[in-house]
């Protein structure tokens, strides 16, 4: 990836970063769709929880090859080519979940998932790097999480209408329709950066040989291993909701309407969260926020174990997802300022970090299928609370000063 010389923003860059948004918005209710059904589909198909966490995991496996190989592959791209190849992935997902019948044409369709989520995240780094300023990180990636957190929260109501007692082909046909609208949108999103000359490159990526590559790997990973480590816990809670809490909800007394709602009550806080987590993160500092968001809701999952009533695991629901979603765009800001203070090796930066995402959407789904085939689905939650207080405190003193990266690059 190219780095960037940043410039005081214009007017023009909020247009363009809510056209971005609202693309987002219309990809996330596409992919929280076919995600929503996902496991039901598997499920069906007579696979255990342990098979299904293994099958579902392996997108992300998929995605950490592809992480390997991006920084020699991908040296110079940018986000509208990075979109691009999104888009295409995300069409053949749904097309192969909707026409599988194997568990080989399971994982190739598991394998697409992987590649355009990673894909996603790698195009929103890069496009918030061109058209923001350090300081205004955090706030972008709150707004965009807002958009597709929108998106999330009404694929699970659109898909628990449309699959009913049954899944057939109208919840495929609609979630293509959503990811028509945004491609629309980003081929509107073209016209308004395609002249765009404000950003250009000043270090340009440099190139080298795959044993200097891996050398930077390693001492890369060695430096951010906090937040890396952070990284890994998030989206290792977020593989875990995504593979049993559907089937979770299922279980519920009042399981027509409390199935759609367990899934929104995870997702809905971010829409909340992501107006003000700038200026919680102005006060607090990123580090700061994203650690006690990280223990504080690892502390509401671990509650989980004491309570029987449904509405009552909502409300914890709600109470764990609240803090995590302040975490997420606290973490992604650091990653830009690591990118912004060392941008010869923005593409390391970025893939290093979807690698740890990508794990833990490896370890998330098939802890989350293991734990639900041995405890049940509600004590897996409770589980997992217990896990992140573990590796909040320990982060907490791996992660006591500003990490600097600038010296990986002399």
């Amino acid at each position: 990836m190219r780095a960037l010389d940043h410039i005081p923003p214009q007017p023009a860059n909020r247009r363009i970063l809510y056209a971005v948004a609202l693309m987002l918005f219309f990809w996330s209710v596409c992919d929280g769709i076919i995600a929503f059904i996902t496991p039901i589909i598997i499920s069906d198909r007579g696979f255990s929880g342990t098979a299904l966490g293994l099958i579902i995991g392996s997108s992300s496996i998929a995605g950490a090859i592809f992480d390997f190989i991006l920084c020699r592959i991908l040296p110079n791209t940018n986000f509208r080519r990075i979109f691009a190849i999104m888009f295409i992935l995300s069409a053949v997902f749904p097309l192969l979940m909707w026409k599988g019948t194997t568990l080989w044409m399971y994982l190739i369709a598991m394998a697409a998932w992987g590649l355009y989520f990673d894909l996603y995240r790698i195009g929103t780094h890069d496009f918030i790097n061109r058209f923001s300023q350090i300081k205004e990180y955090s706030s972008q990636f709150g707004l965009i999480q807002v958009f597709i957190s929108l998106g999330m929260l009404l694929a699970p109501f659109i898909a628990g209408f449309l699959v009913a007692d049954r899944i057939d082909g109208s919840p495929f046909i609609t979630a293509l329709v959503f990811l028509g609208g945004a491609i629309l949108l980003y081929l509107i999103l073209l016209a308004m950066t395609g002249g765009n000359t404000r950003y250009t490159a000043s270090h340009p990526h440099r190139s080298r040989s795959l044993f200097n590559e891996m050398r930077v790997w390693r001492r890369l990973g060695w430096r951010l291993l906090p937040i890396l480590v952070i990284t890994l816990m998030l989206n290792v809670a977020s593989g875990f909701y995504w593979t049993i809490g559907p089937l979770f909800a299922e279980t519920f007394t009042h399981s027509g309407y409390l199935a759609g709602l367990f899934l929104a009550a995870w997702i809905a806080p971010s829409l909340i969260t992501g107006w003000f987590v700038g200026r919680v993160t102005e006060r607090f500092g990123d580090r700061s926020t994203a650690l006690f968001s990280l223990l504080a809701g690892s502390l509401a999952l671990a509650c989980m174990a004491l309570v029987g009533n449904e509405y009552l695991i909502l409300l914890i629901n709600i109470v764990a997802a609240t803090f995590f979603s302040l975490a997420y765009p606290a973490i992604n800001a650091e990653y830009s300022n690591y990118i912004a203070e060392a941008q010869t090796i923005e593409t390391e930066i970025e893939t290093i970090e979807d690698s740890s995402t990508n794990l833990g959407w490896v370890i998330g789904p098939i802890l989350a299928g293991v734990m639900s085939d041995y405890v049940g689905y509600q004590y897996s939650f409770a589980v997992l609370g217990f896990i992140g207080i573990i590796i909040a405190i320990v982060v907490m003193h791996l992660w006591s000063h500003r990490i600097r990266v600038a010296s990986l690059i002399r």
